[in-house]
């Protein structure tokens, strides 16, 4: 059996400190927590036991790899994701980092990640091929037996806005570009799917079925804005895409939506939006865990599996939290 699993995360608020341990100030500003932290480092270890498979786990970042944009943070970020650091001197050797290569590691940018360009900015466009591939992206994940395909695409939900330094986003929304819609769907033109063995899925950072919550008299605050989700929704019902992984709110969320194709006919599709997975202190964190196989009909199926912080480990629930057929 062809089988493809992803480890979902998403908000990790990478801090300047690899091993964070503090907590005060702003509540949507706090740092990742060293021992979820290590917690994490356990859990990607035993992912290919959970979902017997000798096959590569690979890594998904739905955003906010950072917790204000810095330097300094996305130095801790990548060196905990790409690599590990020696915590002690003292042989065994303590360290902590995941290691995860290259192929197997892709993430987006989050609204935290671009503060680094002035306080609440908008867009940082120094961010753009230096700590996160250009988006939009493509990226083509098949199984070791060749039986099963993930068309992975990606794109930026901050790109709507007018970058730093006159740029600012005080209420955390999102807005997608129309340069970026442009190019997103002739990716989608250019890597068509093969019927029976492909699934395509899109990555971003803000929500698609958030609707915000209210500052005084402000909706929509933190949610992605009403011209990008309805151009999006059209967009993954006219090019077959059935599931949208995304974060931002630090709820979990698997959600069947749908929308009408440009030839009027409904097409179903699903949003799954993971749990902040670092951010300290520890409350409720989690991340999710997608496994995409064959099935007996000649199809696609797809499970999603909730992993939640509880007595000092990321523990999978029993049932999947969302199981569809492409």
């Amino acid at each position: 059996m062809g089988k493809i699993v992803l480890a979902h995360l998403s908000d990790l608020h990478f801090a300047s400190r690899i091993l964070n341990d503090r907590f005060t100030g702003i509540p949507h500003r706090i740092g990742h927590d060293k021992v979820l932290a290590f917690g994490l480092m356990s859990a990607l270890e035993d992912l290919p036991m959970h979902f017997q498979t000798s096959e590569l786990i690979n890594v998904v970042v739905s955003g906010d790899l950072t917790r204000i944009g810095s330097e300094s943070e996305f130095a801790v970020a990548h060196t905990l994701l790409r690599s590990s650091a020696r915590l002690t001197q003292v042989p065994p050797p303590d360290l902590l980092g995941y290691s995860i290569p290259d192929d197997q590691f892709t993430s987006v940018p989050g609204n935290h990640d671009q503060y680094g360009a002035g306080f609440m900015a908008a867009q940082n466009p120094a961010l753009t091929g230096v700590h996160f591939e250009v988006t939009p992206w493509h990226r083509r994940l098949v199984d070791s037996n060749d039986q099963v395909t993930l068309d992975l695409f990606a794109i930026d939900t901050n790109s709507g806005f007018i970058p730093a330094p006159q740029g600012g986003n005080f209420l955390a929304w999102g807005a997608i570009s129309a340069q970026q819609f442009t190019q997103l769907e002739a990716l989608l033109n250019a890597n068509p799917p093969v019927r029976g063995r492909t699934v395509r899925a899109l990555m971003m950072h803000h929500s698609l079925s958030y609707f915000g919550g209210a500052v005084g008299s402000l909706l929509w605050t933190s949610a992605l804005l009403p011209p990008s989700r309805q151009r999006l929704r059209r967009i993954c019902a006219n090019h077959e895409i059935s599931a949208i992984l995304t974060g931002h709110t630090h709820t979990i969320l698997c959600k069947r939506l749908s929308a009408r194709t440009s030839g009027g006919t409904r097409r179903a599709f699903w949003e799954l939006r993971s749990w902040s997975t670092l951010v300290g202190p520890r409350k409720i964190n989690g991340f999710l865990a997608h496994e995409i196989s064959n099935n007996r009909d000649g199809g696609v199926s797809w499970s999603t599996y909730a992993y939640r912080w509880r007595s000092g480990s990321f523990r999978r629930a029993a049932q999947a939290v969302a199981s569809f057929t492409v």
